[in-house]
């Protein structure tokens, strides 16, 4: 997740990736991580990223066939949607403002996000933004950011994350005191999970 006033540095060799909050997950804010070495040039089977560089691999970054970043999904205080950042040159190449629902009130106390939480699947065939004007999610398929549909969830809701075989979304929503599960295939909400307080920034934890 990359908000507004974050900033992506990399070293001369490239290999580092530093990171201002919150640019990085909550346990890891203000951490440098280390990426493995560049594979040789030609060698298509090596990947320059892992599962232990979350930051890389599960941030709304776009992974090309040969594992290189290519581009970045941010969202930005006070817009309704996201920016689209090419990793190469670092520069901004496009908006895609998320839609409105028509009669609907906007939601008020959104702290200058209207938009608050994005990733993609795990599997990199969708991406997924929250709206915490409106009380959804929006589904985009991926490489080509088609809008595959909206699922309403609880209010404000502030973050999301999948399970590891992409089927499922986990939208934790602030204003409703509970977790949104949305099944990938059907685009819509198959429960509710009550939590704590507020619950924000939740995210997938495999054990082994």
């Amino acid at each position: 997740m990359i908000e507004a006033g974050s900033a992506i540095e990399l070293g001369d060799d490239r290999r580092k990736l530093h990171a201002e909050p919150p640019f990085v997950r909550p346990a890891a804010r203000g951490a440098e991580r280390l990426l493995p070495p560049r594979p040789p040039a030609g060698d298509e089977s090596s990947e320059w990223f892992d599962d232990e560089h979350a930051v890389a691999t599960r941030g709304p970054f776009e992974e090309p066939a040969k594992q290189r970043l290519s581009r970045i999904f941010v969202q930005l205080s006070d817009f309704h949607g996201f920016a689209i950042v090419d990793f190469a040159t670092h520069k901004e190449t496009g908006r895609v403002t998320l839609p409105d629902v028509p009669g609907a009130t906007k939601g008020l106390n959104i702290q200058g996000s209207p938009s608050h939480g994005i990733g993609i699947a795990p599997d990199h065939k969708t991406l997924w933004v929250n709206s915490k004007w409106y009380h959804y999610v929006a589904a985009y398929s991926m490489p080509d950011l088609k809008l595959l549909g909206i699922v309403p969830v609880g209010h404000y809701p502030d973050w999301l994350t999948f399970s590891p075989d992409s089927t499922h979304v986990y939208v934790a929503c602030a204003g409703a005191n509970s977790v949104s599960v949305i099944d990938v295939k059907s685009l819509k909400e198959i429960a509710k999970i009550p939590v704590g307080e507020a619950p924000k920034r939740n995210i997938t934890a495999v054990l082994q």
